[in-house]
């Protein structure tokens, strides 16, 4: 499934609205979170495109694919800081998630 991503030409991330629980990511003990994050390389823009479900699927892009991820590390630190500051829940841990090859007989 694409979720197109025309606005992250200019730089921009979105985030499509889910409802929000307690706390986001796996938390480490030292207090690092860990969030899964599905990444894609776009043949027709020519970028590496990031989502991170537990995050209402924020997502971002990247010319490269280190580029992706690191502004995606910059997107979740983004939210949480928002979130915290505006008092929003964080959703909850990371489901287990699976990206599985279906095949389609079309008509």
């Amino acid at each position: 499934m694409r979720f197109g991503h025309a606005a992250f030409r200019a730089g921009l991330t979105r985030s499509i609205a889910q409802p929000h629980c307690e706390r986001g990511g796996r938390a480490t003990e030292n207090g690092r979170r860990h969030f899964k994050v599905l990444i894609e390389w776009d043949p027709n823009d020519r970028v590496w495109v990031t989502y991170v479900p537990t995050l209402g699927y924020l997502s971002t892009y990247g010319d490269e694919r280190a580029d992706a991820l690191e502004k995606t590390r910059e997107a979740i630190l983004g939210y949480l800081e928002a979130a915290e500051k505006e008092g929003i829940p964080v959703p909850p841990l990371d489901a287990d998630a699976e990206i599985v090859d279906l095949e389609v007989v079309a008509p």
